[in-house]
């Protein structure tokens, strides 16, 4: 599908300045720059590559009660995104991500932001007690100006971001994730398939638990045995034998 103008050239401008901030935070990083030496760097790139106005829709150490977050983006006079920025020698860490998902959570925000100029983490901050953080993508400036580097960074820009872009990714990210993916997998219409499917192939008839055993232990990693619960079969025969199982109400008497 081609793009429409504004997509092809936001693209083409988030794909100048990834080359462009990659060599200057690479630059940076080599010089073992600080968090407070990037901050100018960080303003510009909101502004030139992500699209937003400084000066209106960016704020720097935004103020959480007693707390303080390194940048807000605002739209409409409201935050939306949090972003939590480290030095560039800094390997991001949970820690890091727990000091600003505590803050988005105190503000209602959903997105998060986590970096170091070079590399860019988004996470979907949940409205839930316990707190729950996931991750929608990550990407790193010192690859280059890879498609989907574009692509990705592309979901900050004020444009995608109005038009409710980190949403659509944390939503195909969640669809696709491998708990979702293996409770289709043990649905009793693919497994009802894959049984057909071996015996025209083979000619052995598999029962429908087995074939889910024999996934568990040999297709799956080790790590996910155990840990997604088929789907309750709801055959019309079963709704029926529990149904009749049901003694009748005792006929009152004339």
């Amino acid at each position: 599908m081609a793009l429409a103008g504004w997509e092809t050239r936001v693209r083409d401008r988030v794909r100048r300045g990834i080359k462009k901030y990659g060599k200057f935070f690479a630059d940076a990083k080599a010089a073992k720059k600080s968090e407070a030496d990037i901050s100018g760097l960080m303003f510009m790139m909101l502004e030139e590559v992500f699209g937003y106005d400084k000066t209106s829709e960016v704020s720097a150490e935004y103020r959480i009660r007693a707390q303080f977050a390194d940048y807000a983006i605002k739209l409409s006079g409201k935050p939306v995104i949090l972003v939590e920025m480290k030095g560039p020698t800094v390997r991001l860490t949970q820690n890091h991500l727990l000091q600003v998902s505590a803050y988005a959570m105190q503000l209602g925000i959903e997105w998060v932001v986590l970096g170091n100029g070079l590399v860019w983490q988004l996470f979907h901050i949940s409205r839930t007690t316990p707190l729950e953080e996931d991750p929608v993508f990550e990407c790193d400036l010192s690859e280059g100006a890879k498609q989907e580097t574009v692509e990705k960074l592309c979901a900050l820009t004020r444009e995608y971001v109005t038009r409710g872009e980190p949403r659509k990714i944390y939503e195909k990210v969640q669809a696709v994730r491998p708990q979702n993916l293996l409770r289709s997998l043990y649905s009793e219409p693919v497994l009802s398939e894959m049984r057909r499917s071996l015996k025209a192939s083979t000619g052995y008839k598999a029962e429908i638990d087995e074939l889910q055993e024999l996934i568990d232990r040999h297709l799956l990693r080790p790590e996910l045995v155990g840990k997604v619960k088929p789907p309750r079969k709801t055959t019309t025969r079963g709704r029926h034998a529990k149904r009749a199982t049901v003694p009748p109400e005792p006929t009152p008497s004339p």
